[in-house]
C-alpha cells in the first residue's frame, strides 16, 4: 500500500512539472515513482513466492510477470497516443499533453492502495530455520547470494540483448535489416517475453523450478552461440528467441533464492532487486567490447551470464 502511494504521488508530480515546464522536475518525479516501484518489487515478489508452495512460486511469479510484460508491450503504444502530439506544437502544449494521462494513473494507482488496504490479505511467513539452524544475518544465506548475482546476469543480459538487436541486425553480413524492420524484431523480443512468461503459468506448473531454469539456461547458451559463431538470419533468430528463454528465468531464481530465509525473507528481496543494477553495468561493458571487437564477439558477454545461471540451477541455489 505504501509503495502504491509512493507511485501516485511520483505521477501526481507530472502536473506541477508541466506547468513550469522543468526537465530535472520531470526527472525527480520519474525518481519517486521508481522508488515507489523498487519498493513494491521487494514486497511483491516474496508475497507470490510464498503464497503457496514454494516450489510453485515461480508459477505464480510467471503470471505476475506475464502481466508486467503485457503492460510493457502495449504502454508505449496507448502513452504514445495521448501524449505525442503535433512535432509543430509549442513546449507548452507539449508539457500539457502529459497532464491528463498522467493524473489518470494516479488515480488508478491510489484507487490500488485503498483496494489493497481493506482486502486484508493474508500474513504470509516462512520457516525461521534452514537446516535446523537460525541463521544470525541475511548475508550468511550462500543460495541467497549466489541468487543475486544470477538475478544481476540475468538482467544484465536481458537489457543489453534489448539494447545492441538494432545494431546487431543491421550489420550487413546479419542480413543488412532496416532499422525500422529492427525495431519490430525489438518489439518482437520484448513480447516474447510476455508469451513466455503466460505459458510458463499455464504448462510449468508441474515442472520443478530447477529444472525449468536449467533448460532456460541451456537454451540461452545455445542462442548466444548462434550470434558468437554464426551469420545471417539464423544468427538473428536465435538471438530473438532469447526473449523467450529469459521470460522464465526471474520467475525461477527469484523463489530459490528466498527459500526459507524466514524473517530474513523481505530483506533477501530487497537485495535481490538492488541486483537488477546488472541492467545498467553490463550494456555497457558490451558496449565497449562491440568497439573493441565488433559485435559477434561481444556476445561472449551473454554467454558467461548464462553459464553462471546454469550453475545457479543446477548447485548454486542448493541450501
Amino acid at each position: 500500500v505504501i509503495s502504491l502511494i509512493v507511485v501516485g504521488m511520483g505521477l501526481l508530480l507530472f502536473i506541477p512539472a508541466s506547468m513550469v515546464i522543468s526537465y530535472p522536475f520531470f526527472l525527480f518525479a520519474l525518481f519517486v515513482i521508481g522508488s515507489g516501484i523498487t519498493v513494491l518489487q521487494v514486497a511483491a515478489n516474496p508475497y507470490l513466492s510464498l503464497l503457496g508452495p514454494i516450489e510453485k512460486g515461480s508459477t505464480r511469479i510467471n503470471l505476475a510477470g506475464g502481466f508486467n510484460s503485457l503492460a510493457t508491450t502495449i504502454g508505449p503504444l496507448i502513452g504514445a497516443y495521448f501524449i505525442f502530439i503535433d512535432p509543430a506544437s509549442t513546449p507548452v502544449a507539449k508539457a500539457e499533453a502529459v497532464r491528463i494521462p498522467y493524473l489518470g494513473l494516479a488515480v488508478f494507482v491510489f484507487i490500488l492502495a485503498v483496494i489493497f488496504y481493506f482486502l486484508h490479505l493474508p500474513e504470509v511467513k516462512g520457516s525461521e530455520e534452514v537446516s535446523g539452524k537460525t541463521k544470525g544475518s541475511v548475508w550468511d544465506y550462500t543460495h541467497l547470494k549466489l541468487g543475486a548475482l544470477a538475478i544481476f546476469f540475468y538482467v544484465g543480459a536481458e537489457v543489453a540483448v534489448g539494447s545492441i538487436l538494432i545494431g546487431y541486425m543491421t550489420l550487413p553480413e546479419m542480413g543488412g535489416f532496416s532499422q525500422t524492420e529492427g525495431a519490430l524484431f525489438v518489439t518482437l523480443y520484448w513480447g516474447s517475453a510476455m508469451v513466455g512468461r503466460f505459458f510458463g503459468f499455464l504448462f510449468l506448473s508441474n515442472v520443478k523450478t530447477t529444472k525449468t531454469l536449467t533448460i532456460a539456461a541451456i537454451l540461452a547458451i545455445v542462442s548466444s552461440t548462434f550470434g558468437l559463431l554464426i551469420t545471417g538470419a539464423v544468427s538473428v533468430y536465435g538471438i530473438l528467441l532469447l526473449g523467450l528463454f529469459h521470460s522464465v528465468m526471474w520467475p525461477c531464481i527469484f523463489p530459490l533464492s528466498i527459500d526459507r530465509l524466514g524473517k530474513f525473507t523481505n530483506s533477501g528481496s530487497a537485495l535481490l532487486i538492488m541486483m537488477v543494477v546488472g541492467g545498467a553495468l553490463i550494456p555497457p561493458l558490451q558496449g565497449a567490447l562491440i568497439d573493441v571487437a565488433g559485435y559477434k564477439l561481444s556476445f561472449v558477454i551473454e554467454l558467461i551470464c548464462y553459464l553462471y545461471i546454469l550453475f545457479f540451477a543446477l548447485k548454486g541455489h542448493k541450501l
